[in-house]
């Protein structure tokens, strides 16, 4: 290998040379080496005691210094020179601090980015302007956008006269064009809503008042934006609803279908359904119903299918309590979505609002008209859906004892199996990315029934549900070899595997730590109402497809001596084996 030698003239270092000019000002060069690396600025003399000294990795070689002149009279130029090349005096951060005076204080880096004038620090960079002040010079906008000056903005603004604060609204809220730009400043936004909280809590209407008026103006685009849509929500929560209910009416005027889909402005609409009586925000509902189409459109969006959420939650929890006109646009609403089920269920995001009817116990004439016309013949293609899939775990969650016999045989019996492979539905879906969530939820859902038998409750569809369990259990031995190539597979094991072995009918369950963290399904609020606490572990709470996926240590096959230990009835014609299955 060859390695190049340097010459002890080519060492890093730092010589000082006058200027060609001869002037008495000196620059610092350095001499880079001819190979390697560039030197590490913090190992040499001079720059290895100064506590910024990695600030200098970035200046140019040459850098003039000639602005740096320690015999300065002020010590602000001196801070401005040093923080333009990245040094500070002070051993704390850029950000403000506050002197023992309780002046606000800046350090010299923080001075020469703050867009604040240069007439409100002193030499040591505290902020001695008083507010009056920033009111007579107009400085108030200023203030406001710059993140310095607004957190000062705020602390004072509590604490100023009638006139001072009469003044101050008049130069922010009488202004159309001040009070746009700060709504949507990225800091004076804070300062608004700050505002806003201290008229509702000294209940001075005037000012309420001129807050709604100047949010009504372009209130659509207003909710569009990130900044401003915060000052909206801020407004409709904190001032008298009776003043805020006009930003209602005039959103209702705008095109409601993109500030349902919007990241910013769907937060608005839904803090006027939280905020608002229902006789108030009903018409937005009736506003979307008018087109149907509309509904779907927002149904599939990332942020609006929480709008939809949040309207069904509200109207259920008004219809409970007799609200009849919530009554109407529930049942409205509800027909829109069952008339295009099947879409909205297989869609990315639509297929939140499914779940959501399926688990909404005031919904269950819904969840059941959902599971009868969309979701029985179609169990097995949906169940290899990757949204799809999520809407049939709900339903076999939360179906009726009923609906739940008639998936349950669908899944079992009702496909024809196929003709060269004589595979059936549930050997297609045990192996599938997505059916296998669906299976071990079935299988979640037959091992509690046992458990709740061992407790000495008794389940009205009991019986079936040991029968659908003697047949996962027959299916899942058939296939042991197969399914521990497969995490899925092995979860779907674990859970069999775990179940209570031996005793008595009326024994207690046994929720050992050694337990699969997957032998505990995702139960029923029906299972969660009607049951003791004991039976259940965390781990029961989440979806199969958040379980672990790791098998218990020194977990035995599933044996004979397994199958008869689950105190089962017998499986017809299954012969025991003395090894693995």
């Amino acid at each position: 290998m060859m390695t190049h030698k340097r010459n002890n003239l080519d060492k890093d270092c730092l010589s000082l040379q006058l200027p060609p000019n001869g002037s008495a000002s000196m620059r610092y060069f350095m001499h880079m080496p001819r190979v390697g690396s560039p030197p590490n600025i913090g190992t040499l003399p001079y720059f290895s005691n100064l506590r910024n000294a990695s600030a200098f990795s970035n200046l140019p070689l040459g850098k003039s210094l000639d602005s740096f002149d320690s015999n300065s009279s002020s010590p602000v130029l001196l801070a401005h020179s040093m923080a333009s090349m990245g040094l500070s005096d002070r051993s704390s951060d850029s950000r403000g601090n506050s002197s023992s005076g309780g002046q606000s204080q800046l350090s010299p880096a923080a001075i020469t980015r703050t867009t604040l004038p240069t007439w409100v620090f002193d030499d040591a960079g505290n902020i001695t302007a008083t507010l009056s002040d920033v009111i007579l010079r107009g400085q108030l906008v200023t203030f406001a956008s710059d993140k310095t000056g607004c957190h000062y903005l705020q602390e004072k603004y509590p604490k100023i006269g009638t006139s001072e604060r009469t003044a101050m609204i008049e130069q922010i809220l009488a202004n159309p064009t001040n009070f746009d730009q700060l709504c949507g400043d990225v800091f004076a936004n804070f300062f608004l809503q700050h505002m806003i909280s201290q008229a509702a809590k000294d209940a001075c209407e005037r000012e309420m008042q001129l807050f709604v008026d100047s949010l009504k103006r372009d209130i659509g685009n207003r909710a569009l934006s990130r900044y401003s849509c915060r000052v909206l929500q801020k407004a409709i929560e904190c001032l008298d609803s009776s003043l805020t209910i006009d930003l209602l009416v005039e959103l209702t005027k705008t095109n409601l279908v993109p500030l349902c889909v919007d990241q910013n402005a769907n937060h608005v609409i839904q803090k006027m359904v939280a905020v608002f009586p229902s006789t108030s925000w009903c018409r937005l509902v009736e506003r979307l119903l008018s087109d149907t189409q509309q509904v779907i459109i927002i149904s599939e969006n990332k942020y609006g299918c929480r709008v939809i959420q949040m309207f069904i939650e509200q109207m259920c929890a008004r219809a409970a309590k007799h609200d009849t006109l919530c009554s109407s646009l529930l049942r409205d609403l509800m027909s829109v979505i069952m008339s295009n089920c099947t879409r909205m269920a297989s869609n990315e995001f639509a297929n939140y609002v499914v779940q959501h009817i399926i688990q909404t116990p005031p919904l269950a004439e819904y969840r059941d008209a959902i599971i009868d016309q969309c979701l029985l013949k179609n169990l097995l293609s949906m169940s290899q859906e990757k949204y799809a899939s999520h809407v049939v775990e709900a339903a076999f969650e939360n179906a009726p004892p009923v609906l739940l016999k008639e998936m349950m045989e669908e899944i079992f019996d009702g496909y024809v199996p196929h003709p060269d492979t004589k595979k059936d539905a549930l050997d297609i879906l045990m192996f599938h990315q997505y059916g296998n969530y669906v299976v071990q939820r079935m299988l979640n859902l037959c091992c509690m029934a046992f458990r709740v038998k061992l407790s000495g409750m008794q389940l009205p569809d009991h019986a079936d549900k040991m029968e659908w369990l003697r047949r996962l259990q027959r299916r899942i031995l058939d296939n042991e070899s197969r399914l521990t190539r497969y995490s899925s597979g092995k979860k779907i094991i674990d859970t069999l595997r775990a179940l209570p072995a031996g005793g008595a009918t009326n024994s207690p369950v046994s929720m050992s730590s050694s337990t699969s963290p997957s032998a505990s399904a995702c139960f029923s609020p029906f299972f969660k109402q009607n049951l003791p606490s004991h039976l259940f572990s965390p781990s029961s709470l989440s979806s199969p497809r958040a379980l672990s996926t790791s098998s218990p240590p020194n977990s035995a096959s599933l044996t004979s001596d397994t199958v008869n230990s689950l105190m089962l009835p017998p499986i017809h014609g299954f012969h025991h084996h003395s090894g693995r299955l």
